[in-house]
């Protein structure tokens, strides 16, 4: 399991980045700021402690990779997709740690703060398929 216990949902989360279109990316980047670019911190020290840090890593880095490869192969605002990738590895890293809300001080604060932008730019009926 690449990811962790929950690799089948952060694998269909990395799948999702073919989604995005220029909408899409313009959304997520207004999210991500709108909520003062969150960062991962507890939910890296419970998959730490937990002894996940390398499939949490994983999560996040294919995340961010993936969305910046997206925005070389396309023409999208250079700044948007720097902003993009940081939500996208941030959701990588809240799917990856999804079982550990409640341990480290991770709580579902900051899950829904590092999930809620990556989200903005999926209607809630395609969310499932995230």
């Amino acid at each position: 399991m690449k990811y962790g216990p929950l690799s089948e949902q952060v694998e269909r989360l990395v799948a999702s980045v073919d989604d995005l279109d220029a909408d899409r990316i313009w959304l997520i980047a207004r999210a991500y700021e709108a909520r003062k670019r969150p960062t991962p911190n507890w939910s890296l020290k419970a998959a730490n402690k937990a002894g996940r840090a390398g499939e949490t890593h994983e999560a996040q880095k294919d995340m961010f990779v993936s969305v910046h490869a997206r925005g070389i192969a396309s023409e999208y605002d250079e700044r948007d997709i720097g902003l993009v990738a940081h939500a996208a590895g941030n959701a990588g890293v809240a799917l990856a740690t999804e079982d550990l809300i409640g341990t480290m001080g991770y709580y579902t604060r900051e899950y829904a703060a590092l999930v809620e932008p990556w989200f903005a730019g999926f209607p809630p009926t395609e969310r499932e398929n995230v």
